[in-house]
This record gives C-alpha cells, sequence and structure tokens, in this order.
C-alpha cells in the first residue's frame, strides 16, 4: 500500500492514501495490515494510540468515489486521529472528535430495484401461505 505523510496548512501533519489503494483493503489482508501498520506508525509519531478497524474502513468505503483519497489527521488537540475522504476536493468528515466524542458516520446507497424485489417478495410469501 502507498501511502504519503504530508503537511498541510490546514489540516496539519496527515497521512494520505490514494482512494484506489484504500480500495484494495476491502479484498486483500495483506493490503489491510499494511494499512494498519501505516496508520498505527503515523499516530505514534504523535504518541496517539490509534489503529484503524474494520468498521472504519467500511465506513471509509462508504465515502469512496472514483477519484478519491483517504486522509488520516490528528484533532486540533492533537490526542485523537480523524478520518476524512476528499471527493473531487469536497472533504467528508467519516471519523471525527466533538464535545459529544467520537462519531463514525456510514453512508447508505439507494437501489431503485429493491422496493420491486421487497414487494415480490413478498406477495410470494402471501401466496405461499
Amino acid at each position: 500500500m502507498k501511502v504519503e505523510f504530508i503537511q498541510s496548512d490546514v489540516l496539519g501533519a496527515t497521512l494520505f492514501v490514494d482512494g484506489n489503494e484504500f480500495k484494495k483493503v476491502n479484498d486483500n489482508e495483506v493490503e489491510f495490515e499494511s494499512l494498519t501498520y501505516a496508520t498505527t506508525a503515523f499516530a505514534k509519531y504523535f504518541d496517539v494510540e490509534y489503529t484503524i478497524s474494520c468498521d472504519e474502513c467500511n465506513a471509509v468505503m462508504d465515502f469512496l468515489e472514483k477519484n478519491s483519497a483517504v486522509i488520516f489527521s490528528l484533532t486540533p488537540e492533537g490526542n485523537d486521529v480523524e478520518i476524512s475522504v476528499s471527493n473531487n476536493n469536497r472533504i467528508s468528515r467519516v471519523l471525527y472528535y466533538d464535545y459529544d466524542g467520537q462519531h463514525l458516520k456510514r453512508r447508505g446507497h439507494f437501489d431503485p430495484k429493491a422496493m420491486n424485489r421487497i414487494k415480490k417478495r413478498h406477495e410470494e410469501e402471501k401466496y405461499n401461505d
């Protein structure tokens, strides 16, 4: 997995992962371990305890589009790691912290044919009973 450590004027020290590289995590255990190692090393450099979880990876996958980037950065206080996804230069926060604690956002995908499948299944069950 290719990752870059970048110093940003807006986000500060960040770990940058290309979206296509991040998508490899879904299919390959070795890539997930590589990402885990990279995020842990990034956090340890700033004396923060953090390791990415499967739930966080799945949440990031929900936000990835064709030309995306995944950005790991530190909170303004510098005691936690936040995850953002950049799609066409618009940043969406996936894992973030505020006064209520940690928040992990998920995004659902709309399937227009799902309602027809559900209706058909219920009609079949109705006739089978």
